[in-house]
Protein backbone atom coordinates (compact mmCIF):
# COMPACT_ATOMS: atom_id res chain seq x y z
CA UNK A 1 0.00 0.00 0.00
CA UNK A 2 1.41 3.45 -0.78
CA UNK A 3 0.09 6.80 0.66
CA UNK A 4 0.79 10.60 -0.78
CA UNK A 5 0.64 13.58 1.09
CA UNK A 6 0.52 16.60 -1.49
CA UNK A 7 0.36 19.72 0.94
CA UNK A 8 -1.21 22.71 -0.14
CA UNK A 9 -1.86 26.25 1.08
CA UNK A 10 -5.02 28.48 -0.11
CA UNK A 11 -5.82 31.85 1.55
CA UNK A 12 -8.62 34.10 0.81
CA UNK A 13 -10.18 37.00 2.41
CA UNK A 14 -13.24 38.53 2.30
CA UNK A 15 -14.98 42.01 2.59
CA UNK A 16 -18.52 42.43 3.55
CA UNK A 17 -20.57 45.92 3.29
CA UNK A 18 -23.98 47.03 3.93
CA UNK A 19 -25.60 50.45 3.56
CA UNK A 20 -28.89 51.47 4.30
CA UNK A 21 -30.67 54.97 3.98
CA UNK A 22 -34.60 55.08 3.99
CA UNK A 23 -36.27 52.55 2.02
CA UNK A 24 -33.12 51.61 0.12
CA UNK A 25 -30.30 49.23 1.54
CA UNK A 26 -27.25 48.42 -0.44
CA UNK A 27 -25.10 45.24 0.62
CA UNK A 28 -22.57 42.66 -1.13
CA UNK A 29 -19.39 40.60 -0.08
CA UNK A 30 -16.57 40.58 -2.48
CA UNK A 31 -14.28 37.55 -1.62
CA UNK A 32 -10.62 36.72 -2.66
CA UNK A 33 -8.56 33.24 -3.30
CA UNK A 34 -5.07 33.28 -3.16
CA UNK A 35 -5.22 37.19 -4.29
CA UNK A 36 -6.70 37.00 -7.58
CA UNK A 37 -9.70 35.09 -7.89
CA UNK A 38 -12.64 36.76 -7.00
CA UNK A 39 -16.15 36.11 -5.99
CA UNK A 40 -18.72 38.13 -5.95
CA UNK A 41 -22.26 39.18 -4.59
CA UNK A 42 -23.94 42.49 -4.40
CA UNK A 43 -27.70 43.44 -3.95
CA UNK A 44 -29.97 46.11 -3.64
CA UNK A 45 -33.68 45.60 -1.71
CA UNK A 46 -36.15 48.85 -1.81
CA UNK A 47 -38.98 49.14 0.38
CA UNK A 48 -40.51 52.20 -1.17
CA UNK A 49 -43.76 51.08 0.88
CA UNK A 50 -46.19 49.10 1.83
CA UNK A 51 -47.03 48.24 -1.72
CA UNK A 52 -43.77 47.73 -3.10
CA UNK A 53 -40.84 45.85 -2.71
CA UNK A 54 -38.12 43.97 -4.06
CA UNK A 55 -34.56 42.39 -4.16
CA UNK A 56 -31.96 42.51 -6.94
CA UNK A 57 -28.65 40.11 -6.83
CA UNK A 58 -25.34 40.13 -9.03
CA UNK A 59 -23.94 36.84 -8.64
CA UNK A 60 -20.67 35.89 -9.46
CA UNK A 61 -18.22 32.90 -8.96
CA UNK A 62 -15.08 33.12 -10.66
CA UNK A 63 -13.50 29.10 -11.87
CA UNK A 64 -10.31 29.19 -9.88
CA UNK A 65 -11.99 30.49 -6.31
CA UNK A 66 -11.08 28.42 -3.62
CA UNK A 67 -12.48 29.14 -0.22
CA UNK A 68 -15.45 29.94 1.71
CA UNK A 69 -18.62 31.33 -0.21
CA UNK A 70 -20.10 34.36 0.01
CA UNK A 71 -23.19 33.42 -0.10
CA UNK A 72 -25.54 30.24 0.08
CA UNK A 73 -27.73 31.48 -2.44
CA UNK A 74 -26.52 29.46 -6.11
CA UNK A 75 -27.99 27.98 -9.12
CA UNK A 76 -25.72 25.10 -10.02
CA UNK A 77 -24.12 22.35 -8.54
CA UNK A 78 -20.35 24.01 -8.57
CA UNK A 79 -20.94 27.28 -6.71
CA UNK A 80 -17.51 28.49 -7.87
CA UNK A 81 -18.27 28.13 -11.51
CA UNK A 82 -21.43 30.44 -11.83
CA UNK A 83 -22.77 33.87 -12.87
CA UNK A 84 -25.80 35.78 -13.26
CA UNK A 85 -28.54 38.05 -11.82
CA UNK A 86 -31.78 37.60 -9.68
CA UNK A 87 -34.50 39.48 -8.75
CA UNK A 88 -37.80 40.04 -6.63
CA UNK A 89 -40.46 41.58 -6.82
CA UNK A 90 -43.32 41.86 -4.85
CA UNK A 91 -46.70 43.86 -5.19
CA UNK A 92 -50.13 44.18 -3.08
CA UNK A 93 -52.72 46.34 -5.89
CA UNK A 94 -55.33 45.77 -4.27
CA UNK A 95 -56.70 45.09 -0.28
CA UNK A 96 -55.60 41.17 0.64
CA UNK A 97 -54.08 40.53 -2.48
CA UNK A 98 -49.72 39.96 -3.30
CA UNK A 99 -48.90 39.41 -6.60
CA UNK A 100 -44.67 38.36 -6.79
CA UNK A 101 -42.18 37.99 -9.47
CA UNK A 102 -39.17 36.16 -9.35
CA UNK A 103 -36.63 35.71 -12.14
CA UNK A 104 -33.11 34.53 -12.51
CA UNK A 105 -30.49 34.25 -15.88
CA UNK A 106 -27.09 31.89 -15.15
CA UNK A 107 -24.02 31.35 -17.35
CA UNK A 108 -21.60 28.68 -16.65
CA UNK A 109 -18.46 29.12 -18.42
CA UNK A 110 -17.15 25.72 -16.83
CA UNK A 111 -18.37 22.27 -16.98
CA UNK A 112 -20.58 21.16 -13.96
CA UNK A 113 -23.46 18.55 -13.09
CA UNK A 114 -24.26 16.97 -16.65
CA UNK A 115 -23.14 19.84 -18.92
CA UNK A 116 -19.54 19.22 -19.93
CA UNK A 117 -19.54 22.48 -21.94
CA UNK A 118 -20.85 25.94 -20.97
CA UNK A 119 -24.13 26.07 -20.69
CA UNK A 120 -26.65 28.52 -19.31
CA UNK A 121 -30.03 28.79 -17.83
CA UNK A 122 -33.27 30.78 -16.54
CA UNK A 123 -36.04 30.50 -14.47
CA UNK A 124 -39.12 32.82 -13.79
CA UNK A 125 -41.95 32.43 -11.87
CA UNK A 126 -45.70 34.55 -11.37
CA UNK A 127 -47.27 34.11 -8.06
CA UNK A 128 -51.06 35.39 -7.10
CA UNK A 129 -52.58 34.53 -3.30
CA UNK A 130 -54.24 36.59 -0.90
CA UNK A 131 -53.24 37.75 2.09
CA UNK A 132 -54.12 38.65 6.03
CA UNK A 133 -55.66 35.77 7.67
CA UNK A 134 -59.22 34.78 5.77
CA UNK A 135 -60.74 31.58 6.28
CA UNK A 136 -60.27 30.59 2.85
CA UNK A 137 -56.67 31.29 1.17
CA UNK A 138 -55.76 30.86 -2.60
CA UNK A 139 -52.63 30.51 -4.58
CA UNK A 140 -51.22 30.75 -7.97
CA UNK A 141 -48.13 30.37 -9.62
CA UNK A 142 -47.11 29.96 -12.59
CA UNK A 143 -42.92 29.41 -13.40
CA UNK A 144 -41.21 28.30 -16.32
CA UNK A 145 -37.56 26.48 -15.96
CA UNK A 146 -34.66 26.01 -18.93
CA UNK A 147 -31.48 24.83 -18.48
CA UNK A 148 -29.10 22.97 -20.84
CA UNK A 149 -26.93 19.40 -20.98
CA UNK A 150 -24.90 17.51 -22.47
CA UNK A 151 -26.04 14.06 -23.57
CA UNK A 152 -24.54 10.77 -22.99
CA UNK A 153 -22.36 9.63 -25.28
CA UNK A 154 -19.16 7.93 -25.54
CA UNK A 155 -18.44 8.91 -28.83
CA UNK A 156 -14.68 11.46 -29.68
CA UNK A 157 -14.68 15.12 -29.62
CA UNK A 158 -17.16 17.68 -28.23
CA UNK A 159 -21.11 17.36 -27.59
CA UNK A 160 -23.93 19.09 -28.35
CA UNK A 161 -26.10 21.18 -25.89
CA UNK A 162 -29.30 19.55 -25.09
CA UNK A 163 -31.77 22.62 -23.81
CA UNK A 164 -34.70 21.53 -21.20
CA UNK A 165 -37.85 23.22 -20.25
CA UNK A 166 -40.09 22.84 -17.65
CA UNK A 167 -43.42 24.64 -17.50
CA UNK A 168 -45.20 24.70 -13.78
CA UNK A 169 -48.96 25.47 -12.89
CA UNK A 170 -49.33 25.11 -9.18
CA UNK A 171 -52.85 25.73 -7.72
CA UNK A 172 -53.14 25.74 -4.05
CA UNK A 173 -56.44 26.15 -2.22
CA UNK A 174 -57.02 26.22 1.59
CA UNK A 175 -60.28 26.05 3.97
CA UNK A 176 -59.45 26.98 7.61
CA UNK A 177 -62.44 27.02 10.13
CA UNK A 178 -62.51 23.99 12.65
CA UNK A 179 -61.65 21.56 10.06
CA UNK A 180 -58.71 22.45 7.66
CA UNK A 181 -58.78 21.21 4.29
CA UNK A 182 -55.88 21.82 1.17
CA UNK A 183 -56.42 21.08 -1.76
CA UNK A 184 -53.55 21.43 -4.51
CA UNK A 185 -53.26 20.76 -8.38
CA UNK A 186 -49.78 21.06 -10.33
CA UNK A 187 -50.14 20.95 -14.00
CA UNK A 188 -46.31 20.36 -15.28
CA UNK A 189 -45.08 20.39 -18.98
CA UNK A 190 -41.44 18.97 -19.79
CA UNK A 191 -40.25 19.02 -23.46
CA UNK A 192 -36.49 18.90 -24.83
CA UNK A 193 -35.22 18.76 -28.41
CA UNK A 194 -36.82 14.84 -28.64
CA UNK A 195 -39.73 14.64 -26.81
CA UNK A 196 -42.40 16.23 -24.65
CA UNK A 197 -43.47 15.07 -21.11
CA UNK A 198 -46.74 16.06 -20.12
CA UNK A 199 -47.61 15.23 -15.73
CA UNK A 200 -49.31 16.18 -12.83
CA UNK A 201 -49.85 15.67 -9.19
CA UNK A 202 -53.41 15.88 -7.17
CA UNK A 203 -53.59 16.34 -3.70
CA UNK A 204 -56.17 16.64 -1.18
CA UNK A 205 -55.51 16.80 2.70
CA UNK A 206 -57.72 17.18 5.76
CA UNK A 207 -56.26 18.07 9.20
CA UNK A 208 -58.42 17.81 12.37
CA UNK A 209 -58.33 18.63 15.72
CA UNK A 210 -61.38 17.33 17.32
CA UNK A 211 -60.18 18.22 20.97
CA UNK A 212 -56.91 19.47 22.21
CA UNK A 213 -54.84 17.16 22.58
CA UNK A 214 -55.56 15.36 19.70
CA UNK A 215 -54.77 16.11 15.89
CA UNK A 216 -55.24 14.14 12.91
CA UNK A 217 -54.28 14.27 9.36
CA UNK A 218 -55.12 12.30 5.71
CA UNK A 219 -53.42 12.78 2.79
CA UNK A 220 -54.25 11.37 -0.16
CA UNK A 221 -52.37 11.95 -3.35
CA UNK A 222 -52.44 10.91 -7.25
CA UNK A 223 -49.97 11.48 -9.39
CA UNK A 224 -49.24 10.96 -13.28
CA UNK A 225 -45.15 12.00 -14.10
CA UNK A 226 -43.18 10.02 -16.70
CA UNK A 227 -39.62 12.28 -16.67
CA UNK A 228 -37.44 12.28 -13.75
CA UNK A 229 -36.17 15.86 -14.70
CA UNK A 230 -40.08 16.83 -14.24
CA UNK A 231 -40.13 15.40 -10.65
CA UNK A 232 -42.68 16.74 -8.43
CA UNK A 233 -41.92 17.45 -4.89
CA UNK A 234 -44.76 17.62 -2.28
CA UNK A 235 -44.74 18.23 1.62
CA UNK A 236 -46.20 15.80 3.19
CA UNK A 237 -47.59 15.53 7.10
CA UNK A 238 -45.06 13.94 9.70
CA UNK A 239 -43.55 13.46 12.61
CA UNK A 240 -41.59 16.16 15.01
CA UNK A 241 -38.80 16.79 13.43
CA UNK A 242 -39.78 15.26 10.27
CA UNK A 243 -39.82 17.65 7.34
CA UNK A 244 -41.00 15.37 4.36
CA UNK A 245 -40.94 16.50 1.13
CA UNK A 246 -41.39 12.89 -1.53
CA UNK A 247 -40.97 13.03 -5.20
CA UNK A 248 -43.41 11.92 -7.05
CA UNK A 249 -42.26 10.42 -10.16
CA UNK A 250 -44.16 7.70 -12.44
CA UNK A 251 -47.73 6.69 -12.50
CA UNK A 252 -49.26 5.77 -8.94
CA UNK A 253 -50.96 6.99 -5.97
CA UNK A 254 -49.89 7.83 -2.36
CA UNK A 255 -52.12 7.82 1.24
CA UNK A 256 -50.67 9.25 4.42
CA UNK A 257 -52.44 9.62 8.05
CA UNK A 258 -50.87 10.76 11.03
CA UNK A 259 -51.80 11.08 14.58
CA UNK A 260 -50.66 13.30 17.67
CA UNK A 261 -52.02 12.56 21.01
CA UNK A 262 -51.09 14.76 24.03
CA UNK A 263 -52.07 12.59 26.77
CA UNK A 264 -50.06 14.64 29.45
CA UNK A 265 -48.18 18.24 28.66
CA UNK A 266 -45.00 16.37 29.11
CA UNK A 267 -45.94 13.37 26.68
CA UNK A 268 -46.66 13.28 22.93
CA UNK A 269 -47.43 10.29 21.09
CA UNK A 270 -47.13 10.27 17.54
CA UNK A 271 -48.08 7.65 15.18
CA UNK A 272 -47.77 8.07 10.87
CA UNK A 273 -48.54 5.14 8.47
CA UNK A 274 -48.41 5.35 4.65
CA UNK A 275 -49.25 3.28 1.70
CA UNK A 276 -47.27 4.40 -1.43
CA UNK A 277 -48.75 1.82 -4.61
CA UNK A 278 -47.66 2.22 -8.90
CA UNK A 279 -49.35 1.31 -11.71
CA UNK A 280 -46.33 1.17 -13.93
CA UNK A 281 -44.00 -1.45 -12.45
CA UNK A 282 -43.81 -4.40 -10.62
CA UNK A 283 -40.48 -3.75 -8.25
CA UNK A 284 -39.26 -1.02 -6.14
CA UNK A 285 -36.09 0.32 -5.22
CA UNK A 286 -32.89 -1.25 -6.72
CA UNK A 287 -29.61 -3.50 -5.11
CA UNK A 288 -30.10 -4.58 -1.24
CA UNK A 289 -33.88 -1.99 -1.27
CA UNK A 290 -35.50 -4.07 -4.33
CA UNK A 291 -38.57 -4.82 -3.25
CA UNK A 292 -40.89 -6.86 -5.38
CA UNK A 293 -44.76 -5.41 -6.07
CA UNK A 294 -45.43 -2.52 -6.50
CA UNK A 295 -46.69 -1.07 -3.14
CA UNK A 296 -44.91 0.00 -0.23
CA UNK A 297 -45.79 0.38 3.17
CA UNK A 298 -44.18 2.98 6.31
CA UNK A 299 -45.16 3.06 9.55
CA UNK A 300 -43.56 5.35 12.21
CA UNK A 301 -43.55 5.71 15.91
CA UNK A 302 -42.60 8.44 18.27
CA UNK A 303 -42.85 9.26 21.64
CA UNK A 304 -41.24 12.48 22.96
CA UNK A 305 -40.89 13.59 26.75
CA UNK A 306 -40.07 17.14 28.25
CA UNK A 307 -38.22 17.07 30.99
Amino acid sequence: LGFTLNRGLNSFMSLHGNIHKGKWNIFGELALSDFKAPALLAGVSWHLNDFMQGVLLLHHYNMDYRGSFPSSYANGSKTRNEMGVAMYLQLEPAQRFLFSFTGEVFHFPGPRFLCSVPSSSYKYGFTFQNSGAPEFKWRIRVAKKSWQTTPDDNGMGLRSLKTNESTRCDLRFIFDHQVQWQSRLILTYGSNSIDSYPGYAVAQQISILPWQHLRTAIQFVVFEVPDWDHRIYLHEPGLYYDFSFPVCYGSGQKVVATLKLKPKPALTISCKLALTSYRDRDTLGSGNDLLLGNEKWMLALQLRLDL
